[in-house]
C-alpha cells in the first residue's frame, strides 16, 4: 500500500514538472514573437523614401523671364477730301491692298451711225455707264434659255428682258447716253423707245406712257439721266401684272443680254 502511494505521488511530480516545463516553453514562444514583431515595424520606419525635393532645386535654377517691352501701335490717319470722302493711301498701309474696286465702265468707241444718224465725238452723254432707270426692284428676271410662267398670257414664255416694279406714270431716266434710234407702239410690250449708245448696246424701254418726255424723239442725243417718260400701263402681254417697266439690252452683236449683269438694281 505504500508502495503504491509512493509510485502515484512520483507519477504527480512528473506531470508537475512537465507542466511546468510547457508554460515556460508557451512563454518563450510569446516573447520571441513579441520581439520579431516590434523588430519588424522598426525595420518598415527606416525604409520609408525620403522626399524628393529635386523639383524645389530645380525650380530654384530656372531662370525669370524678362518682361517685354509695351507695344504701341500709332494712330493712323484716313486723309479725306473736301467732300468728306476718303481719298489717297493711308500711313503704313500697301496702296497694293487698298484699291478700291471701280464701278463699272463703258468706255466710249468709235462713233454709231444709225441710217443717218450718228453721235458726235463732242456728244454730251453724260456718265459713261449704267445706271438705274428707277428706284423699283426687279419683279420678273432675265430667262431666254428657261421659259417663265406669264400670268396674262396663261402660258410658258422667254423673258429677254427685266420687269422693275414702280407705282404707274413713275418716272423714266436713260440708263445709258446716246441717240434715240426708234421709237414705236408694240403690239404686246405697248409704248416702247430704243436708244443707242456709242458701244452699241442698244437700250429698249417697254410700257411706257403714251405721251413721252418733251424733246425725246427720234434722233435725239439723251445723256444718261436724262428723262425720257413715264411707267404705262400699254404692255397687252403683262396688262395682269404689278405696275412696271419692261427693259431690254442688246449687245452689239443684237443678242439680249440680262439687264442685272450691267445695272445694280
Amino acid at each position: 500500500m505504500k508502495k503504491t502511494r509512493g509510485t502515484h505521488e512520483k507519477k504527480s511530480l512528473k506531470r508537475q514538472l512537465l507542466s511546468g516545463t510547457i508554460y515556460v516553453a508557451l512563454a518563450a514562444v510569446v516573447v520571441a514573437v513579441a520581439v520579431n514583431t516590434t523588430v519588424g515595424l522598426i525595420s518598415d520606419k527606416t525604409q520609408v523614401p525620403q522626399i524628393d525635393n529635386t523639383s524645389e532645386s530645380l525650380r530654384d535654377e530656372i531662370p525669370s523671364v524678362p518682361s517685354l517691352p509695351k507695344l504701341t501701335i500709332p494712330d493712323i490717319t484716313v486723309p479725306k477730301s473736301d467732300d468728306g470722302t476718303v481719298s489717297g493711301v493711308m500711313d503704313g498701309i500697301n496702296s497694293d491692298i487698298t484699291e478700291t474696286i471701280p464701278e463699272p465702265v463703258i468706255m466710249p468707241s468709235e462713233n454709231i451711225v444709225i441710217g443717218e444718224i450718228s453721235i458726235p465725238e463732242d456728244a454730251n452723254l453724260g456718265l459713261d455707264r449704267f445706271i438705274k432707270p428707277c428706284n423699283g426692284y426687279v419683279s420678273k428676271g432675265h430667262s431666254t434659255d428657261m421659259p417663265v410662267y406669264s400670268i396674262t398670257m396663261s402660258d410658258y414664255r422667254t423673258h429677254t428682258g427685266v420687269d422693275i416694279v414702280e407705282e404707274p406714270a413713275t418716272p423714266i431716266v436713260c440708263v445709258s447716253g446716246g441717240v434715240v434710234s426708234d421709237i414705236y407702239n408694240d403690239d404686246l410690250y405697248g409704248m416702247t423707245v430704243e436708244i443707242k449708245n456709242r458701244d452699241g448696246y442698244t437700250v429698249r424701254y417697254s410700257n411706257l406712257l403714251p405721251t413721252l418726255s418733251s424733246g425725246v424723239e427720234v434722233g435725239a442725243i439723251l445723256k444718261t439721266g436724262d428723262n425720257i417718260g413715264g411707267i404705262g400701263e400699254t404692255a397687252l402681254c403683262e396688262s395682269l401684272e404689278t405696275s412696271h417697266l419692261h427693259l431690254e439690252i442688246y449687245n452689239p452683236e443684237g443678242v439680249a443680254v440680262n439687264p442685272e449683269d450691267l445695272i445694280s438694281f
